[in-house]
């Protein structure tokens, strides 16, 4: 059993006496008091304080150092729980985050970065889904926020909108608005940002195999990046994206087509990889860009990695935004 009780020693001497086998021949000071930290009944560790003179403690001293000891007690237990805490939301929150689909003609891979802040788990997810018709449906949302409710907020509009692909298929502007309406009439608080993406096979004049059609619909959320077998890369960002769901069930939102080249990669993130105190949009986006472009030709998952470490890593940033990717490259 632990011993919960506090002592003290007026200087060195009489502790060398009290543990003889000990070697405190280097410590320094003289009079020194340990406290053992218990809270509940378990002990959480020990405070030790240290004089440089000797010092026998009076009743009063003793009685503020036991306060003390209780106070910090108390806090290492808050700590502990927060922490505790704050690793649980992320493993529910990096547990909601689905499964990705394997083989056909595409490969994917994804990867999830919390917030540097081990409490600031956030709203950041992907998806993929390959349906019966061989199409497959991807997506990519930012819940506004870093606090518990975004991260619930993000697992419901992930559900809904898989079920809204599931079941009408291809229309990614109006499933987007039916995702809208569904958050109105059912109550779901809060605000996201989202790209909703279908890819079929290309079987247009010229088609190659393996060669692709994208259709999608941007809510407000950073454009996609398209890198071509070669490594060129281009942001799909036809116009200015459409507003972010929650906010007006109502607006029009708009569909986008491109057709893609067997071998290339396409690259969904959130805005955490790019964003950076003191610099515009367009700077983090040109970065990416350039990123991606060096690491084009890697398998991946080591693309991904290579990605999210340049791009997202650097000494002005504090990593204070979690980061969500899913690449998506067009094998044949």
């Amino acid at each position: 059993m632990v011993d919960q009780r506090a002592i003290s020693f007026p200087d060195t001497e009489t502790q060398n006496r009290r543990y003889p086998d000990l070697d405190y021949s280097e410590q320094v000071g003289q009079a020194r008091s340990f406290w053992p930290l218990v809270e509940r009944g378990e002990v959480l560790g020990a405070m030790a304080l240290v004089w440089e003179e000797r010092r026998v403690l009076t009743d009063d001293e003793l009685v503020t150092l036991g306060a003390l000891a209780a106070y910090t007690a108390q806090a290492a237990r808050r700590a502990l729980l927060t922490g505790s805490q704050a690793d649980s939301l992320v493993t529910l929150q990096r547990a909601l985050l689905p499964r990705l689909p394997e083989g056909g003609a595409l490969s994917l891979a994804a990867r999830y970065r919390p917030a540097a802040e081990r409490d600031q788990v956030g709203g950041d997810w992907y998806d993929a889904v390959t349906l019966a018709s061989g199409a497959t449906s991807l997506m990519i949302g930012d819940v506004v926020g870093h606090v518990v409710a975004a991260a619930a907020t993000m697992g419901t509009l992930r559900t809904m909108l898989r079920a809204l692909t599931w079941s009408h298929g291809d229309a990614t502007a109006q499933n987007v608005s039916r995702l809208d309406a569904a958050m109105r009439d059912l109550g779901v608080e809060g605000m996201a940002t989202l790209v909703h993406l279908w890819v079929q096979p290309d079987t247009g004049d010229g088609a190659r195999p393996g060669d692709a059609v994208l259709r999608w619909t941007n809510a407000g959320h950073v454009p996609p990046l398209l890198l071509d077998p070669h490594g060129t890369a281009r942001l799909l960002a036809p116009e200015p994206a459409d507003l972010m769901v929650g906010v007006d069930a109502t607006v029009e939102r708009r569909e986008h087509t491109a057709r893609v080249e067997a071998g290339s990669t396409l690259l969904l993130y959130t805005d955490g990889l790019i964003e950076r105190r003191r610099e515009s949009i367009d700077a983090g986006l040109a970065r990416l860009a350039a990123v991606a472009a060096r690491h084009h030709a890697l398998a991946l998952p080591d693309f991904l990695d290579a990605v999210l470490a340049d791009a997202a890593d650097d000494s002005d940033h504090a990593h204070d935004d979690d980061v969500a990717l899913l690449a998506v490259r067009f094998t044949g």
